[in-house]
């Protein structure tokens, strides 16, 4: 690719760039009316983050602020124009001037109008003013309106990840419940985003809990994260915290986990704590329950042998890499050949195997297949046969942006176990 058609390519992707800028403003302009308007819900903040105070930015956006400006001057009671202008001035980082005209459009909009308040409670949250945000959002009331319910959950989303920045996860939990609380009552499907972001509270709280001691309340955290969604995470931490307080039940989590994801387990520990159960049940003359423990150490022992590696039992071999461009230039297909070695002494039967590329923030599966059987097995010490797979650039924006592409072979050797990264390499275009 010549110098020339480089430069030509930055120029119309900086002038994409700037059209797609104005059409945003202009949709958000052009969608406030009497509520709050979806376009402002999901595309406010994206905009606030495209908009780098570069001239041409800064110009448009003036213009726009000078207009509406006019305007307000020849009708002062139109709120929409002070909604406007708010919109705009943040999108300048002129808070000041943007909170002044979201609360004038406070005072002159008519009852039922929530634009104004959504748009200065989550200007409060960008000021850092979340006590302000607050008592502003909690001005509107609870109307079985399905947009302002939703505003209302994206907003406490949002006043939730404001508290967890500031590390503050107990004041962000309260937040995601509240956020999850109004997507619920539209059934949106926003309300998993709220559950996750409610877990994760409970996981960081349980750490500082644990860390401090309080075992107790690192366990009622978790447990209590629970109701809200069951997850093999879960589930292993609380195996994790139950080890010496109630190894049974220690026992009881580990086996839930370990029945939806045994790639997250560290095996080690899993039979430390099967040790410990069979030692207790002992100790209180529990023999059927020792004898059942001892069966599934036992059983764990076999698995672990059959199923858990490391990166020192297999590798790969990089045969041969290349790159092949169409004879119009519109097309860039890579291919790849590779061979999987296996450096332990025993057979290996089978092997799930997921070759990722990773470019341009993005990931694709460019192998997925299950290798060798017990009919077929990898011999010991032994390299399988040349593998290949190919990789096609048929975007036009793929072709230009890709330099680097990372190519990472996952595997495991069962199903459904985690993949484990055996091995990564990049590839320079």
């Amino acid at each position: 690719m010549n110098k020339t058609k480089t430069e030509n390519n930055s120029e119309l992707a900086e002038y994409a760039k700037t059209v797609a800028i104005s059409l945003i403003v202009a949709l958000i302009i052009a969608a406030v009316a009497t509520g709050f308007s979806n376009v402002i819900a999901e595309h406010h903040y994206r905009l606030a983050s495209k908009i780098q105070n570069k001239e041409q930015d800064n110009q448009m956006l003036g213009f726009l602020i000078s207009k509406y400006e006019q305007e307000l001057q020849k009708d002062p009671s139109n709120y929409v124009l002070n909604v406007r202008l708010g919109e705009l001035y943040e999108l300048l980082f002129s808070y000041e001037q943007s909170e002044k005209n979201y609360q004038m459009a406070i005072t002159k909009a008519p009852y039922g109008v929530y634009s104004p308040y959504i748009g200065l409670a989550r200007l409060y949250i960008k000021m850092d003013k979340l006590d302000n945000a607050q008592i502003t959002i909690k001005k509107l009331k609870n109307i079985d309106h399905k947009p302002l319910l939703v505003a209302k959950g994206n907003f406490y989303m949002e006043l939730g990840d404001a508290f967890w920045k500031k590390g503050s996860y107990f004041g962000a939990l309260k937040q995601y419940k509240m956020a999850l609380f109004f997507y619920k009552k539209v059934d949106s499907e926003k309300s998993e985003i709220a559950i996750s972001a409610i877990l994760d509270c409970y996981s960081r709280l349980a750490s500082q809990h644990y860390v401090t001691n309080k075992v107790n309340l690192a366990i009622q955290d978790i447990e209590t994260a629970l109701i809200y969604k069951e997850t093999p995470v879960l589930n292993y931490k609380l195996a994790l915290l139950y080890q010496d307080v109630d190894v049974f039940k220690s026992v009881e989590y580990l086996e839930k986990t370990y029945s939806v994801d045994p790639g997250l387990i560290n095996y080690d520990l899993y039979e430390q704590i099967l040790i410990k159960a069979i030692k207790r049940a002992q100790a209180l003359n529990l023999y059927t329950e020792a004898r059942l423990y001892y069966q599934k150490y036992k059983m764990i022992k076999q698995f672990r042998k059959r199923y858990i590696f490391t990166d020192k039992d297999y590798g790969i071999e990089i045969v041969s890499h290349k790159l092949k461009t169409n004879i119009f230039g519109n097309k860039k297909t890579i291919f790849v050949k590779f061979k999987i070695k296996n450096k332990t002494k025993e057979n290996l039967n089978t092997l799930f195997v997921v070759v990722e590329a990773k470019y341009n923030d993005k990931t694709e599966v460019a192998f997925n297949k299950v290798l060798f059987s017990k009919k077929n097995p990898l011999k010991p010490l032994a390299s399988s046969e040349t593998l290949s797979f190919e990789l096609k650039f048929d975007d036009e924006k793929d072709i230009v942006n890709t330099k680097n592409i990372i190519f990472d072979f996952n595997v495991s050797k069962k199903q459904n176990m985690r993949k484990f990264t055996i091995f990564s390499f990049e590839m320079h275009k």
